[in-house]
């Protein structure tokens, strides 16, 4: 077989080829509002409504005062957050116009920022100090995303944590969750994925959480495992911080509920033993995004900034992220794992995207994926190639 004569009047062939659109139901996106109209002072939560929420009494004054910058501009909210509003005034508001750093929120043409900051915080040595941005579904509109086992709820955002400071001893961390109810018995618990954590690490586990008084299950984001379905264009789990926005994807399949369900009723019987063990019986209540500081005795700030946080629920994926033989030509296409293929037309360029001699001759056949979107020729690189993909096939309305 010779490797460097890839099969390129078969791949070019092949791109006229259309491919079904993968079915996509947007159940939720974050809504564009002034931030205050968007900052809930104090938590509370208002189905229907999209809310930035400081769930703890602050000593230091509500987080509702007008931000503008400090030293006559010369800093900003933006330097910790990473995202510099252009009308400060109408889109920052914080517990201190005069206090560098302290605690503050910014929202502006869909892009929000968080600085949390524990000094300003107010809160005990032992707490934790939290901002999140929250979505409750009416009663009566609660998403069932496990009806089909074909089918994988996604809450996914666009985020960057360009910095953060902890002394030992507070960990600042941050956390995609689904609020998930079993609609037959009426029992919750709390289904997250960690997204960045300070200590470095993330791993699947089971814990109880004492202020809602509800069980929680973690999973990684951008990680298939037990509670969790690798969806590809996810980034990883990040354990220091970066700049730049990278999209970050919790997928969860029916199957993936029932792990967490057996396992939730495994460790607390006496609360939720009776939890259906049927994923159709499962709908999301509430989504949230939640960085907080875990304070141990000591204080930290975490700045962040993101976009585009949203609900969807996606046809599983038919294959995983890699690289695929279409034929016993050598003719070789690349899936995201996600929505989307490209072809590659040189052997070069396939090795330019990590591919090598070794891998090629290890590849099995894999037919196109039937409801992946054609990107056509693979580019200089997969951010190329893939930029701005997402699903783009049939839409429900958004829920507002």
């Amino acid at each position: 077989m010779n490797l460097r004569n890839l099969s390129l009047a078969l791949s070019l062939g092949l791109l006229v080829a259309t491919s079904a659109q993968a079915e996509v139901d947007l159940l939720f996106t974050q809504s564009d509002l002034p931030i205050d109209q968007l900052l809930l002072i104090q938590h509370k939560v208002v189905p229907g409504q999209f809310a930035v929420t400081q769930w703890f009494p602050n000593p230091h004054g509500p987080l509702d005062l007008p931000v503008d910058s400090w030293e006559g501009g010369k800093k900003n909210v933006g330097d910790f957050t990473g995202f510099y509003p252009q009308n400060n005034h109408a889109s920052q508001r914080g517990v201190s116009p005069a206090w560098y750093g302290a605690t503050a929120v910014q929202a502006e043409k869909g892009t929000i920022g968080f600085m949390i900051h524990t000094w300003s915080a107010g809160t005990a040595l032992n707490s934790l100090v939290p901002i999140v941005a929250d979505y409750a579904f009416s009663r009566s509109n609660k998403p069932r995303p496990f009806l089909r086992p074909d089918r994988i709820a996604s809450l996914s955002i666009d985020l960057q944590i360009p910095g953060e400071y902890d002394d030992r001893h507070a960990i600042p961390y941050a956390t995609l969750y689904l609020y998930v109810v079993d609609t037959v018995h009426n029992l919750a618990f709390w289904y997250g994925a960690g997204v960045y954590d300070s200590r470095g690490t993330a791993s699947e586990l089971v814990m109880y959480d004492e202020g809602t008084k509800t069980p929680i299950v973690g999973a990684v984001a951008g990680q298939g495992g037990r509670y969790s379905t690798k969806l590809g264009g996810s980034a990883a789990f990040q354990g220091t911080t970066w700049a730049g926005y990278k999209t970050f994807h919790f997928g969860v399949s029916a199957q993936n509920l029932a792990n967490a369900v057996a396992d939730v009723v495994a460790q607390f019987p006496a609360s939720h033993a009776k939890l259906s063990l049927d994923p159709a019986d499962y709908a999301i209540s509430e989504v949230n995004f939640n960085p907080e500081i875990a304070r141990q005795g000591g204080n930290g700030w975490l700045g962040l900034s993101f976009r585009n946080f949203r609900l969807e629920v996606l046809d599983a994926p038919q294959q995983a992220e890699g690289f695929f033989k279409i034929d016993d030509k050598n003719a070789i296409y690349h899936s995201n794992g996600y929505d989307a293929y490209c072809v590659f037309t040189s052997w070069d360029l396939f090795l330019s995207w990590g591919g090598s001699v070794q891998a090629a001759q290890a590849l099995g056949i894999s037919p196109l994926p039937s409801k992946a979107i054609n990107r056509g020729n693979c580019k200089a690189s997969a951010a190329d190639t893939y930029s701005g993909s997402k699903p783009i096939g049939k839409r429900a309305s958004v829920v507002h």
